[in-house]
């Protein structure tokens, strides 16, 4: 499949992603808000760790890496 048929296969769709904070799916992620912006909703799923709230992780470890300042 080329590229812009994988673009235009999420058009309109809902994803759920696991793992957010992995390097893979930071990946992901940018790529899906750069790329197409037309993806219905977009979910991420987080797990806390060392008692550090999801919301919190995914300011600290995905929104705010530097992958995502185009985007900010």
């Amino acid at each position: 499949m080329e590229f812009n048929g994988i673009v235009q296969s999420l058009e309109n769709k809902v994803i759920f992603i696991t793992g957010s904070t992995g390097y893979l799916s930071k990946l992901f992620v940018e790529k899906i808000l750069r790329v197409h912006p037309n993806v219905t909703h977009l979910f991420l799923l987080l797990r806390p760790a060392d008692a550090v709230y999801p919301t919190l992780r995914l300011h600290k470890d995905v929104i705010g890496k530097e992958l995502f300042s185009v985007k900010r």
